[in-house]
């Protein structure tokens, strides 16, 4: 039986999510900017399980609020995150409040942030 380490899987993780940006990503969607997208990914795994805030998180890339958008939902599309909506009783305030955002990997979530 092979053993595996944590730096091998923390490794695979870090291949995985290069193989995505450049292969599905740019398959998937017309991104200009690639590495925009594996910041992006840093970003949003510091961030992970908080609320989603669009323009903070365009303003630390560079990049304007309607790619960010762009760039998470490709990233959803791939299911690698999840933006969750906010539950409340009062439907109104469902579409004000801001959702949270989700890795749905926990594995990769933790070898994004350097987690063993």
């Amino acid at each position: 039986m092979i053993e595996d380490s944590t730096s091998d899987r923390q490794e695979w993780h870090l291949d995985y999510v290069d193989f995505l940006i450049h292969g599905d990503v740019s398959h998937i969607a017309q991104v200009e900017q690639l590495d925009k997208m594996r910041s992006m990914l840093d970003a949003l795994a510091e961030n992970s399980g908080q609320l989603m805030n669009y323009s903070n998180l365009s303003s630390i890339l560079e990049l304007n609020r309607l790619t960010t958008q762009k760039y998470v939902s490709i990233l959803e599309s791939l299911f690698i995150v999840r933006t969750l909506k906010p539950w409340h009783s009062n439907k109104l305030k469902c579409l004000i409040k801001k959702p949270k955002l989700h890795f749905l990997d926990s594995g990769l979530l933790a070898a994004i942030r350097g987690i063993s």
